[in-house]
């Protein structure tokens, strides 16, 4: 079967050798240079390595471009809330909407905010015509790019007016990693949804607001105990600013641009605060370590795109971007591993059938059974707790309760007013655990009976783990305080 995919892979890749018909024409790119000028007084020389401030005022340039442009191509440029118009010997080729309003003494609208290619089918220009392309900065709410002038400058690309470019050849406006989730928005440019600019831009920030709260959602949901507390009135908080600030910018109380720093401020404390929980969760033995290493990279992502947008007003995210590619592809073959396991779980279940072995989630119902009597016979002086993180794993049959009975007969049985019986189950990188836990009268190395014998019952458990699935039973005991048995089951048996 491999055999004849792999001829056609490279018959195909011949095909292509030897013939370019299907090949698609790279995007050529125009180099641009004369003078600049804010005020139409003073001059000054102009080239691609000039910084030019978008934040000083409107802009003139005038100069020429490095060679012909023919005509009938498709001239591309990117623009960053700022408007073009654009002359070639005097005479207008191109206007946009933002500069066409603004000539007749009109106010701009919000919808007219944001960042676009656009495309001009381009008459015939030679290198030695004078192109005058005037540049104005529309961005009245202060949330723009300071380098969009010189970035729409260095971008003049042109095409064959039926071909669709790919967006890997406009330079690096368009970055790699931007393809996942929300980002959608940002890769909407020059032919699909090209005149809803107002989509583009706020849908951008308000896929963004919802992505990072997800996240955040995500990372509260693996946090266990008093983290997990503290994590959700961190999401809790940040889903009612959210909340608010989508409200307003719907009933246009207020521009979403505008209630962005204080949405960047929010988040900022709530990154800081989930670093710090999942710093601590790494701590504890019962967790996955490469998640929360994860979890921390997206926030300190978060962080990194937070401190450039309170330098520069404006949010490309590219940081959060990569983490979030990053964490997406992690969750993918997550689920994708979790699939083929699940897979070969039920195709070992049978097979394990035969040696005994059983799901911890059965051994479990046999535990609650056992307790539950338990419970009737103690009463008040028998409390149970379940911490239960995982149950879809194979152990021998029988091989928990027993220290479940040890621990309320000779634990918490014998303790004047009873005591609580804990049953715990996690995993960690390497081993799926199992863990009795309870607060009776303990015992001293070396004591461990039962009705005056040996303890025949763990000794017999610890060597069926042994031999049977490679698992250790460790158990630890302080008179007077307890006792605290633990199961380590190895998730790869050799």
């Amino acid at each position: 079967m491999i055999l004849p995919i792999l001829a056609a892979v490279i018959c195909l890749a011949q095909m292509i050798k030897i013939n370019n018909q299907a090949m698609m024409p790279i995007p050529k790119e125009y180099v641009f240079a004369g003078e600049y000028s804010y005020d139409g007084e003073r001059w000054y020389p102009y080239s691609e390595d000039i910084d030019i401030s978008a934040f000083d005022g409107d802009l003139v340039v005038k100069g020429h471009f490095d060679s012909d442009l023919p005509e009938g191509g498709m001239l591309n440029f990117y623009t960053n809330h700022i408007g073009v118009s654009i002359y070639v010997n005097g005479e207008l080729i191109y206007l946009d909407a933002a500069s066409e309003i603004k000539s007749y003494g009109m106010d701009l609208m919000a919808s007219m905010c944001g960042k676009s290619w656009e495309q001009l089918l381009c008459p015939e220009i030679k290198a030695e015509d004078e192109v005058e392309i005037h540049l104005i900065n529309y961005n009245y709410h202060n949330h723009g790019n300071e380098n969009a002038y010189k970035e729409l400058l260095s971008s003049f690309l042109m095409t064959p007016p039926d071909n669709t470019i790919l967006e890997v050849y406009l330079k690096s406006y368009i970055k790699p990693f931007e393809m996942a989730g929300y980002t959608v928005f940002d890769v909407m440019t020059l032919y699909f949804s090209d005149e809803l600019l107002v989509v583009k831009t706020y849908g951008a920030l308000l896929c963004l607001i919802l992505a990072i709260y997800f996240i955040g959602l995500i990372i509260c949901s693996a946090l266990k105990e008093r983290y997990k507390k503290i994590a959700e009135i961190l999401i809790a908080g940040s889903g009612i600013i959210n909340l608010i600030i989508i409200v307003l910018a719907t009933l246009g109380k207020v521009l979403l641009y505008d209630m962005m720093f204080y949405w960047e401020l929010v988040q900022c404390i709530i990154s800081l605060g989930l670093i710090v929980l999942c710093v601590l969760e790494l701590r504890r033995e019962q967790v996955l370590k490469k998640e929360f290493i994860l979890y921390i990279s997206v926030n300190i992502a978060i962080l990194i795109d937070m401190t450039d947008v309170f330098y520069n007003s404006y949010y490309s995210g590219i940081c959060f971007k990569i983490a979030y590619v990053i964490m997406l592809i992690f969750y993918l073959f997550y689920g994708i591993k979790q699939v083929l396991q699940d897979h070969q779980a039920s195709i070992k279940n049978e097979k394990l059938k035969a040696e005994n072995l059983i799901s911890f989630r059965t051994e479990l119902e046999h535990i609650q059974k056992y307790l539950r009597l338990e419970k009737l016979r103690f009463q008040d002086e028998l409390e149970i707790l379940y911490d239960i993180h995982v149950q879809d794993f194979m152990l021998p049959a029988l091989s928990v309760q027993p220290l479940i009975e040890n621990a309320v007969k000779h634990g918490v049985g014998q303790k004047v007013g009873g005591g609580i019986v804990s049953v715990h189950s996690y995993e960690t990188d390497e081993y799926y655990v199992v863990r009795i836990e309870d607060d009776g009268v303990g015992f001293e190395e070396g004591e461990y009976t039962e009705d005056g014998g040996t303890h025949v019952g763990i000794e017999n458990t610890k060597k069926r783990l042994d031999m049977m699935i490679n698992a250790k039973l460790e158990i630890k005991s302080t008179k007077g305080e307890g006792t605290k048995a633990t199961i380590l089951i190895p998730k790869r048996r050799d």
